[in-house]
């Protein structure tokens, strides 16, 4: 069964995962031939983007719900953002020195115990079970080996699904108990991120034309709308990216659709000209607490723009502490409902999601 094709797996739940990454790795390898223009000899790896995928698809995962068991003096735990949504365990797998030198045929080889990894993956399946039992499970290998373990999650009432790198070399018998997700069905598309890299190209030189005063109005008109509230300029600007918001709302202004004006507690406010009564302003009261959250989320905007190297969670911590008078204890706090209402991705901190919906959640917060 394919993960496209059952509608259960839309319910979304707590997910966790286990993966055999030498598994996986070195069967993408050889799977050379078939996906030349895509893998080649190093297999591309996208962990963050496969986490993304399934919490579209099957439900939530957090770090310490994502397993991953290798001996990684073999391999790069950084590969693909592994180290940044997975908890990874090292094993030591090598043979000891007596044993590898009576095997030794060839200078450099070192012979490893087999299913050592196996093995202790199987061991932290049963452990995690029995004392953090998630929603679902998905067993990342085509291996039998698993299938015990598997069975077992079942048995205790849980959805088991395997992560697979080659149906084709799957073994039957999990193909036959249990959904698969095929491993390059979570990767990005490589023609799709082309095109919208082209495209963010494009609105990086055309910001303002691609962002029109139409959509800007609409946007401020649902705000409105939302919150039955004034609008604080911090709020609809923090929408835009800190270098061309300013000019869009003096383009807004100039063209004589939006009026800019203070409230009685000295904040800057925007609203729609057509909301004036009798060619008079509407100076309407802000709701409690939206002052405080606009200004957070256009200092992130100002963080950002400052800041072009943000690489962690600390970085933007570091940054806001600069524009604001919080205190570190307070910053962590904004940054946790920041990160809650998805406005800041949890694994990749490039990335400010500031869509209608996020914005909304965080502020209702």
């Amino acid at each position: 069964m394919s993960i496209h094709t059952s509608q259960s797996l839309k319910q979304l739940g707590r997910v966790a995962i286990f993966m055999d990454y030498e598994n996986f790795f070195n069967s993408l390898k050889k799977q050379n031939k078939t996906f030349q223009n895509i893998y080649g000899f190093a297999p591309k790896m996208d962990f963050i983007h496969m986490v993304d995928y399934i919490e579209r698809e099957i439900g939530q995962v957090a770090v310490e719900d994502f397993i991953v068991v290798a001996n990684f003096s073999h391999y790069d735990g950084q590969k693909g953002g592994l180290n940044k949504v997975s908890t990874q365990i090292h094993v030591d797998s090598f043979e000891d020195r007596i044993t590898r030198k009576e095997k030794q045929r060839s200078p450099g080889k070192k012979y490893v115990i087999d299913n050592f990894a196996d093995a202790r993956l199987a061991y932290e399946i049963g452990y995690h079970a029995a004392k953090h039992l998630a929603d679902k499970y998905i067993i990342a290998s085509g291996d039998k080996f698993f299938l015990a373990p598997a069975r077992a999650l079942r048995e205790s009432g849980v959805d088991v699904y395997f992560l697979v790198s080659d149906v084709a070399k799957t073994a039957i018998m999990i193909k036959q108990e249990f959904p698969t997700v095929l491993f390059t069905d979570t990767q990005p598309n490589p023609k799709k991120q082309k095109e919208n890299s082209q495209e963010d190209s494009d609105k990086d030189d055309l910001r303002v034309e691609e962002t029109p005063v139409e959509e800007f109005c609409s946007l401020l008109s649902n705000l409105r709308q939302g919150l039955r509230s004034g609008i604080p300029s911090t709020l609809i600007l923090s929408f835009y990216p800190f270098d061309n918001a300013k000019r869009l709302l003096n383009k807004a202004r100039g063209e004589g659709i939006v009026d800019v004006w203070e409230s009685d507690i000295g904040v800057q406010c925007v609203s729609l000209q057509n909301e004036r009564l009798c060619n008079t302003v509407q100076k309407v009261g802000i709701r409690e607490g939206l002052c405080e959250k606009s200004e957070i989320l256009y200092m992130l905007r100002v963080a950002e723009f400052q800041n072009l190297k943000i690489e962690t969670l600390a970085d933007w911590r570091k940054g806001l502490m600069q524009l604001t008078d919080y205190s570190n204890r307070e910053i962590k706090g904004w940054l946790e409902k920041i990160q809650k209402a998805g406005l800041l991705h949890k694994y990749d901190f490039h990335r400010l999601d500031f869509s209608y919906e996020n914005v909304m959640q965080f502020i209702e917060s």
